[in-house]
This record gives C-alpha cells, structure tokens and sequence, in this order.
C-alpha cells in the first residue's frame, strides 16, 4: 500500500458502516418489526432529567437508573453488526466494548432490553454506547460546514455551533486527552485515536468505519482506517 500523507493528526471519525445498519431496517421493515418499541418514553425521561439537572445536553453525564433501557429489535437471520446505528443512538457488542477498552468516566454502556433476534444477535449482548468524553477539536475558521446558533450545554448561553461538517480543520497541536471523544461544537461527531481505531479493526468488529475527518466528504475519494494502515476509497 502506497504511503499517505495525513493531516488528521492521527484521528478518525468514528461511523457505522451504512449499509450493515440499512440490512438491519430492511430485514426489520419487512417483518413489519419496530426497532426500538419504547423509544418515545426513553426520550422522554432523557428530556426530564436535561430541565432538572440544569444540563441541556445531558452528554457528559451516565445516564442513571430511572432513565429506562431501550427496548431494541433485531433481524432473527443474518450477521448482526457489532457496531450499528438507529435513531441517533449507537449501539455496540461485547466485541466493541472490549476492543475499546475506554474507562467508565470516558464512555458510558447503558443496558438494553433485547426484545426480538436470532440466536446471533442475542450472543453479541448488546448495549447502548454514550460517549461521554468531549474536547475542542475543531478549528471552525477553516472547516467546511452549516453554521448554526447553539448554546453551552451547562450554563445554556448562547454559542456557535457547526450542523453538516463537510470537512473537518483541526486545532493545531490537538492533543486528545482520552482515546474516544465527542467534538465540542458539534451535535454528535465522535473522534478516536489511531491506536483506538486500530484496536477495534484489529479485533474484526463488523459495522464499523474511521472516516479520516480532514476528506471533504462531497468528495469522491474516501480515506479510511484499516486493520493494516490506510486505505482511500475512490466511488
């Protein structure tokens, strides 16, 4: 494999694959399944806990014992993913825990009632991932995205934030202070290190991509993380 000059300093994007997570909507689809039964009330609890803590995104913070499990459906055929995505929450297998290997204060796997799949699906045990870790990583002057009005998750002042990120500029001399975090100024983007990335590849977890953050994502090249090194994907 050809060497690649990088300038994510060595970060990746962590993203489910997309069509493991479109196989497991499809199977459900069909069998007229709901993929997640108590989602509403979930949200709801969620939603309660954010206006009593004083905290409006609640990211930061376990989520405690009130808050219920999410009651989550599987296809009962095929190879579940260790690693999917429905409705905004991340879901991951025993495999995916143990290859990230992240202490508690950094990444949070609340339970989950598994309500319906094979054998297969059962055996990955499943949990909820919550990434609780968050840093600046962002150099919003240089970075392509939508920008959009946002406020402090804490004191809920007003701040910019970044909808849409095309392209990712990063802070110079970004030192990650965990190996998994999420992007402040940012809804939901979650950056791994290289040695993170390579440890989960390197364990065969399935469903899984490290998207290299500096790619336009417009682009028609894609640069990924493999077990091996790095790889640019041309569609």
């Amino acid at each position: 494999m050809a060497e690649t000059k990088l300038t994510n300093q060595g970060l990746w994007l962590l993203r489910y694959e997309p069509y493991a997570s479109a196989k497991i909507d499809w199977h459900l689809a069909r069998s007229g399944r709901p993929k997640l039964l108590n989602e509403r009330e979930v949200k709801d609890a969620e939603h309660a806990l954010r206006i009593a803590s004083g905290n409006a995104a609640f990211n930061g913070s376990p989520l405690p014992a009130e808050v219920p499990s999410v009651q989550l459906a599987m296809p009962d055929t095929g190879n579940p993913p260790d690693y999917f995505g429905i409705a905004g929450w991340k879901f991951c297998s025993r495999r995916f825990r143990e290859a990230l290997d992240q202490p508690e204060h950094v990444v949070q796997f609340a339970p989950v009632d598994f309500i319906g799949g094979g054998a297969r699906a059962r055996a990955q045990e499943y949990r909820r991932l919550r990434v609780l870790a968050c840093q600046p990583a962002m150099d919003m002057q240089h970075s392509d995205y939508v920008p959009t009005d946002g406020c402090d998750p804490v004191t809920g002042k007003p701040r910019p934030e970044a909808l849409y990120v095309r392209r990712y500029a990063l802070l110079e001399n970004l030192q990650p202070k965990t190996g998994i975090f999420r992007i402040d100024l940012t809804p939901g983007d979650v950056m791994v290190t290289d040695a993170v990335a390579e440890q989960v590849l390197r364990a065969g977890c399935t469903g899984v991509e490290f998207l290299d953050p500096t790619v336009r994502t417009s682009s028609d090249m894609r640069r990924v993380r493999t077990a091996t090194g790095v790889a640019e994907l041309w569609i």
